[in-house]
């Protein structure tokens, strides 16, 4: 646990809670390439993908704590990448 994290998860509660702790379980790397992105850096954040595919609106619901375990940190470009975008 790092001071940077602790300001940040102070700030947050509920959904948005969860996410960060998934991150923060996941030492704020991407999970498929390896890169590193602190909170209060002036980077994007990593995004959080659901491995049960409720990505998007659709995990508004699974966002819980209890569900961390379905949760895992990817850049952007690892999401993207884990989604069929292109239809």
């Amino acid at each position: 646990y790092c001071i940077l994290c602790s300001d940040f998860m102070n700030k947050r509660d509920g959904r948005e809670h969860t996410r960060i702790r998934a991150r923060l379980r996941d030492n704020f790397t991407c999970q498929e390439c390896g890169k590193v992105r602190l909170p209060n850096t002036g980077v994007r954040m990593l995004d959080i993908h659901h491995l049960n595919g409720m990505c998007g609106k659709n995990s508004l619901d699974y966002d819980r704590i209890e569900n961390i375990g379905t949760l895992i940190t990817l850049c952007h470009k690892c999401h993207f990448n884990r989604h069929d975008f292109n239809g």
